[in-house]
């Protein structure tokens, strides 16, 4: 191969990567326009907001708009009660999901396949459909003017459960046998050894379970 073959064979690699760092460069401007141009627009004044053309920086920035939201309504309570509902029940998708991933991933029972496909079902289903039979649920337990009654119907996700049923199944079952053997209970088993395993899975529902 001459010394000039060798050189453009070289160059591909680089030109690969410069391509697709100006593709990711591309999709994260995208991605973090709408973003920007929400908080930007929060600080227009109203004659500024409907202007035609968009005004894109303020000219006189202002926090008229934070003034009005904050004398409307309570911001420091309501951020405080989404931080309560996102915290609770990330925490309650993360144990449900665990624990029902790792029942269908490692036993064996009646219906499972039956069972776990029923499950996969309900993410079809949209949200408005279960919205009326969910209202009336909570109603009927007298949880409707509670945190309660927004945390309790999203404790358990079939998204989440899905997710951590496929990534336990690939735990080797040679562990887990080998932990009963030595004494260890199911829980200890999910908490020492599983959960380790899968912390990436972890981590990524706990993302997704928070922010959505």
């Amino acid at each position: 191969m001459s010394a000039a073959a060798r050189s453009l064979s070289r160059n591909r690699p680089s030109g690969r990567k410069a391509l697709l760092a100006t593709a990711m460069l591309l999709v994260a401007v995208a991605s973090a326009f709408p973003l920007a141009w929400m908080v930007l627009s929060s600080l227009k004044t109203p004659a500024e907001t409907m202007q035609v053309p968009p005004v894109w920086i303020p000219r006189t920035p202002t926090l008229e708009a934070y003034e009005k939201v904050a004398g409307v309504i309570n911001v420091g309570r309501s951020m405080w009660n989404s931080l309560v509902i996102a915290s609770v029940t990330t925490a309650g998708i993360l144990v449900t999901s665990m624990m029902a991933g790792y029942a269908f991933a490692k036993y064996s029972f009646p219906g499972r396949s039956l069972l776990f496909s029923v499950l996969l079902a309900t993410m079809f289903l949209p949200p408005i459909v279960t919205l009326i039979p969910l209202y009336r649920m909570v109603g009927s337990l007298g949880l409707s003017a509670s945190l309660a009654g927004i945390i309790v119907p999203n404790l358990a996700n079939a998204f989440g459960i899905f997710l951590m049923r496929q990534f336990i199944a690939g735990v080797p079952d040679d562990l887990i046998d080998a932990a009963r053997m030595d004494g260890a209970s199911e829980l200890l088993i999910l908490y020492k050894i599983v959960a380790p395993s899968v912390a990436p899975a972890i981590a990524a529902l706990a993302l997704f379970a928070f922010v959505y």
